[in-house]
């Protein structure tokens, strides 16, 4: 089983064994799993998971947009984010409880994952925080490793992925966001362009075009009502914007998604935003 091996992949992996034996290979490193065990990888790299005969257990693969939800924007979430941000393997033996707990969210992870009744994509993230806060709560060496580790950069990137997603739907211009970061606007710059390779501008733009995408998939909202609800002072405006990101018209992605019958992989495959919300 292969991660990040697709141009444009950029996921994070949680693997939880239930019984038998597995190896990771990432970079230069292979690391041996055995059940019961979690092991977080906590960086979009490319990897290689190999499963011995009769090993059992759960993988979810996460994009960037899961991590931030998950995060948050509250008090404690750069202390969450401290443990996401990391690689890590934790031993689950003599913790049954815990790994009964922690297959059971992955059990309702799936089943949220394979439906898309209303309410799907926030009992997801749900379960995924749950997952996390657990592992957090079990690990206090990971909890008290300094969130600074990779220096002050994935840390404002981060606070302005949270940022962005409280206020992308307010037309915050970069300058705001700057701002609010207590960072200089050629800062914020430099930061994106050389962690994700994309000004600011383009990223807020990038997470206007997904939440766009998943009404027009998902929503009985009008082209109109969705326009205002994204901040545009008029329908051409944001017809205008979202032909420029994504080469169709806001009424032609809505026919083509409702052509398909899995709406929300095929938008995601369509759209291809694997670097941000």
């Amino acid at each position: 089983m292969s991660f990040n091996r697709t141009p444009g992949a950029a996921e994070r992996v949680l693997i939880l064994l239930t019984d038998g034996s597995a190896e990771l290979e990432w970079q230069d490193d292979i690391s041996t799993l055995s059940a019961p065990a979690i092991h977080w990888l906590g960086m979009p790299v490319a990897a290689r998971l190999r499963l011995n005969a009769g090993t059992t257990g759960y993988v979810a693969t996460l994009g960037e947009a899961a991590v931030s939800d998950i995060v948050g924007n509250r008090a404690e979430s750069q202390t969450l984010a401290g443990i996401i941000d990391r690689t890590f393997q934790l031993s689950l033996a003599g913790e049954r409880r815990l790994s009964a707990e922690l297959a059971h969210c992955m059990d309702n992870l799936g089943s949220e994952t394979a439906q898309s009744e209303g309410g799907s994509q926030l009992m997801v993230i749900s379960w995924l925080r749950i997952i996390f806060v657990s592992i957090l709560r079990r690990v206090t060496d990971i909890r008290s490793a300094p969130a600074a580790a990779r220096g002050e950069a994935p840390i404002i990137l981060q606070r302005f992925r949270q940022l962005v997603e409280l206020h992308f739907r307010e037309q915050w211009p970069v300058g705001r966001y700057a701002e609010a970061l207590g960072v200089s606007h050629d800062r914020l710059h430099a930061i994106c362009t050389r962690e994700l390779d994309k000004a600011p501008k383009v990223l807020i733009g990038e997470r206007v075009v997904r939440e766009a995408a998943l009404h027009l998939a998902r929503s009985m909202l009008t082209i109109k009502q969705i326009s205002f609800a994204l901040g545009f002072r008029d329908q051409a405006h944001f017809g205008n914007f979202f032909r420029h990101k994504t080469g169709h018209s806001p009424g032609r992605m809505r026919t083509m998604f409702r052509a398909s019958r899995q709406q929300e992989v095929d938008g995601e495959e369509l759209l291809g935003f694997a670097d941000w919300p």
